[in-house]
């Protein structure tokens, strides 16, 4: 990983949400490395040739497209060069500006385009190599894509000349992301969660070449599944008889969307309000590519934010017969009924959020009611054997967690399960948001 996809003679592949892109000002990325001058290569803002695009054609330069009409900037990348190239263009008919980044010379060249360009709107869509994307007849693309993106505002020459990173390209909030750098056989997806994910292939290969330093700072990683829940929990099955789980805006000062996990005295343990030993809101990814198995290694990541309301039940003294009371926020959860292998839980007795296995785990998290976000990413290594299994956990990007244990129960898999689930007395609301999750297979082994 950390390299790029590599194209030759039909290769292509085509990613689309199905959905509309921004209207009016917009900046549209791609860093590439072209090794002949032949092709209507790469086209960003949709699969056909008739919105608007931005398109490399290494014969004679930047075209960005709408309808019949073209606009272009005569600037003509040079083989065997990794670049960026970048055009941004403001709401109504406006001049395109074109940057094309030297990576390895690290030099710019800015251009405007020939004419204006009326006002647009583009699709969250990213097509490669099809020649039959291509109204003069040309071959696809011959040469390297590391990766792509679409954001939703025109920037100027000073900002597209920052674009030499992906990290940079991720902290510009884009619309549509696509990193191009994993193995052929694992599907491309839209990293801003957005859902512009792998539609079609043919061919492609992984390469080791990546562009200079694009890839400085970020993760070693294949990105296998990102949800910002913009597009609500279409991708989730919901385990709520009370039907608490939704999304919303998110709280606390942060920009976009975020699923709210609550459960409340006398909810039900099941789906069809008879089960009351237990009191759950739950949701699951069921998808079988989502599954974890004996083997596996897979990072989670989201942002968490539990509601200033959050109750400390240390206050309140636990069951007959108990220490505390048990509630469970996460959980990987086998195929099958009873207790999960791995869970990470609010401990009450102490008012930490800690991890329950095969028994309980170190706790590394101060419950905060400040109205604060927070970053969790759990790496995790699944295996029923507790010597072998391995779970490392960092909040706020420091290593909290970092010990062995059962992470799987032998002879089924497990998937990713969180919400609110807990003992059924519980007089309290528990209300949390999660925002921004997303899966990934690690470059390097957990453990």
């Amino acid at each position: 990983m950390a390299g790029s996809r590599a194209f030759a003679g039909t290769d292509r592949i085509t990613l689309s949400s199905g959905t509309a892109g921004p209207t009016g000002a917009f900046t549209i990325a791609v860093a590439f490395r072209l090794a002949s001058n032949s092709g209507n290569s790469i086209l960003i803002g949709d699969t056909r040739f008739n919105y608007s695009l931005l398109s490399l054609r290494g014969r004679n330069g930047m075209y960005l497209a709408n309808g019949s009409a073209a606009t272009s900037a005569a600037t003509v990348p040079a083989l065997d060069t990794w670049y960026v190239a970048a055009v941004s263009t403001a709401a109504g008919t406006a001049t395109p500006r074109f940057s094309l980044l030297d990576l390895a010379a690290g030099t710019v060249i800015h251009a405007d385009a020939d004419t204006a360009a009326p006002d647009k709107t583009i699709a969250a869509a990213l097509s490669i190599g099809d020649s039959d994307l291509d109204q003069h007849g040309d071959v696809g693309l011959d040469g390297l894509v590391a990766a792509a993106a679409i954001f939703p505002v025109a920037f100027t020459d000073v900002e597209r000349a920052d674009m030499t990173t992906f990290a940079a390209w991720q902290a510009l909030s884009p619309v549509a992301l696509w990193r191009l750098d994993g193995p052929a056989s694992a599907p491309v997806l839209d990293a801003s969660g957005h859902g512009a994910d792998q539609t079609d292939i043919d061919g492609t290969t992984q390469s080791s070449d990546a562009p200079p330093c694009f890839w400085a700072g970020v993760p070693d990683e294949v990105l296998l599944f990102a949800d910002d829940f913009s597009n609500g929990l279409g991708n989730w099955t919901i385990q709520s008889h009370a039907r608490r789980i939704g999304v919303v805006s998110a709280p606390g000062g942060r920009a976009g969307r975020a699923v709210t996990l609550q459960t409340n005295f006398g909810d039900s343990d099941d789906p069809d309000g008879t089960d009351f030993s237990a009191a759950r809101n739950e949701m699951y990814l069921g998808a079988t590519e989502l599954q974890f198995n004996e083997g596996d290694d897979r990072v989670i990541r989201y942002s968490a934010y539990f509601d200033p309301s959050w109750p400390d039940l240390t206050a309140i003294a636990p069951p007959p017969g108990a220490n505390y009371w048990w509630c469970v926020v996460n959980q990987t959860k086998q195929d099958g009924t009873g207790s999960p292998p791995w869970a990470v839980e609010y401990h009450t007795n102490d008012d930490r959020i800690g991890i329950h296995g095969p028994g309980d785990g170190p706790e590394f998290f101060d419950m905060d009611r400040s109205g604060t976000w927070h970053d969790f990413e759990f790496r995790l290594h699944f295996s029923s054997d507790p010597a072998i299994g391995h779970a490392t956990i960092y909040v706020d990007g420091m290593q909290v967690v970092d010990y062995a244990t059962q992470t799987l129960v032998s002879g089924v898999f497990d998937y990713w399960k969180m919400g609110v689930y807990r003992h059924r007395d519980i007089p309290e609301t528990m209300l949390w948001y999660v925002a921004d999750f997303s899966i990934s297979i690690p470059g390097t082994p957990v453990a």
